[in-house]
């Protein structure tokens, strides 16, 4: 989410990105893949199925908040995306937003409910991380399990907490082993 309302978080937001990735970068090389998609009422890919070893760090300047919160787009145009363009069937899609959905026009909510569940049925594994809203309402609504749904905290403890959260559960489906439920509030760090 790059929506205006993460103004007041960028910095921990990139922080939290970035950490991801170096934390990503120690595991054994695997082959693992990373597309970015961020968006606001417009949809922009920073990368797009780049070798993870060669993702660079998000900037004051690859990652602006501004506008409205086009959730359900991005969601559908991101699944069309990876799906158009996956040959492992191995996929983990992670959604880190700090409002509710104000700006789609491509896609409803019953229609992401129905991709996100057609998805899991083959394999992939959505994770849903929210502030300013109920995350486990929100994340239901659209097809996320509610195990696989966690709050963070609106400030940059929140947004680390919700950076390791996703770090750990992608750290465990790359090395074959079962995300267990995420925490009901991503404000400390997992361990």
């Amino acid at each position: 989410d790059r929506s205006g309302s993460m103004l007041e978080i960028k910095d921990s937001a990139i922080d939290g990105f970035n950490t991801f990735i170096e934390k990503q970068k120690e595991l054994p090389e695997d082959g693992s893949r990373l597309t970015l998609a961020i968006f606001d009422d417009e949809y922009e890919v920073i990368y797009d199925r780049e070798v993870l070893r060669d993702v660079s760090r998000l900037t004051n300047s690859t990652y602006i908040p501004r506008n409205t919160t086009a959730l359900l787009d991005a969601l559908g145009n991101t699944i069309a995306r990876i799906e158009a363009k996956n040959t492992s069937g191995k996929v983990i899609m992670a959604v880190i937003t700090d409002g509710k959905e104000n700006a789609s026009v491509e896609f409803t909510r019953d229609q992401i409910f129905k991709r996100i569940s057609d998805k899991k049925k083959k394999g992939w594994e959505f994770i849903f991380l929210a502030a300013n809203q109920d995350a486990i309402e929100a994340g239901s609504l659209m097809g996320f399990d509610r195990q696989r749904i966690s709050n963070f905290g609106y400030n940059r403890k929140g947004v680390i907490g919700a950076s390791s959260v996703m770090n750990v559960a992608t750290m465990c489906y790359r090395s074959g082993n079962l995300i267990g439920p995420l925490p009901e509030q991503a404000d400390e760090e997992c361990n």
